[in-house]
């Protein structure tokens, strides 16, 4: 399987790749694919900031409670009930999005060497060379007597 980076780093090598294995929908999956890994992180960050946030947010709850100022404590747990939502929300879509990525990398085909020829037949393969002379054989008859 292709990596994210991969792509990411060399996708003029991978599209080239994947037309010489003929892939058909090669640009419109390699975007899809770039769009969806960007997209996840930008949810990952927004996730993970919101945690921070949160947490940071729990701490400076208990010193509130312990200095014995309640109003400011409950100010701030409302401000981690929406921050815990927003986690959430972000968790679920990020789920989601990790799950499509996966299915379009999983699509993708590995990439030829670059010694394969580009070509749909044996015909278009390129001759390097010939030694000998090839042999006329009779057809040898099925194992299965058909």
């Amino acid at each position: 399987m292709l990596q994210v980076s991969v792509l990411k780093e060399h996708t003029d090598l991978v599209l080239a790749g994947l037309a010489k294995k003929h892939y058909p929908t090669a640009e419109a999956d390699v975007t899809a694919i770039l769009n969806l890994d960007q997209r996840r992180r930008q949810l990952q960050t927004a996730h993970d900031s919101a945690q921070a946030e949160a947490n940071e947010l729990a701490r400076q709850i208990g010193g509130l409670m312990k200095s014995g100022n309640k109003a400011g404590a409950e100010d701030l747990k409302a401000r981690t009930a929406a921050l815990k939502a927003d986690i959430k929300t972000h968790a679920d879509e990020l789920g989601q999005v990790e799950i499509a990525l996966q299915q379009l990398l999983l699509k993708l085909p590995n990439l030829p060497h670059s010694s394969v020829p580009t070509g749909r037949t044996p015909q278009d393969n390129e001759v390097v060379s010939e030694h000998g002379a090839k042999p006329d054989l009779p057809p040898r008859p099925s194992p299965t007597g058909i």
